[in-house]
C-alpha cells in the first residue's frame, strides 16, 4: 500500500524487489480468488495506492505501465475539483511552520 511515490528511483528498486520476491496480481485476480474461481499464485502482490496523490499519475502510473504491473488507486472523491489539501499535508505544514491547533474536549 502506497500513499504516494515521490522518489522514482526508490520506487523502481521496490518494484524490482517485489517482483523478484513474488508475483504481481490485479484486482480481478484477487476477486477471482475470493470467489473461488482460481487461486492466487504464491507470493501474490497487489499494489494499492491510497488517496489519489498526483504523483501516482505522474510517477508511479507510467512506471507500472512500462513494466506491465497492475495496480489500483483509491481516490478521495470528495477532494476532486477542490483546492482542499489532504489533512496530513496540513498537519505537516503546521508542524513545519510552528502552527498550532486547539483541541476542544
Amino acid at each position: 500500500c502506497y500513499h504516494g511515490v515521490e522518489d522514482a528511483d526508490a520506487f523502481a528498486r521496490q518494484l524490482d524487489y517485489l517482483g523478484d520476491a513474488g508475483c504481481f496480481v490485479s484486482v480481478a485476480d484477487v476477486e477471482a480468488a475470493v470467489l473461488g474461481d482460481r487461486p492466487l499464485p504464491r507470493g501474490a502482490t497487489l499494489l494499492t495506492f491510497d488517496d489519489g496523490e498526483r504523483n501516482m499519475l505522474d510517477i508511479a502510473g507510467p512506471m507500472l505501465a512500462a513494466r506491465g504491473i497492475p495496480g489500483v488507486v483509491f481516490v478521495i472523491g470528495g477532494l476532486l475539483d477542490t483546492d482542499q489539501p489532504f489533512w496530513w499535508r496540513e498537519v505537516e505544514f503546521l508542524a513545519a511552520t510552528g502552527g498550532r491547533t486547539l483541541v476542544v474536549p
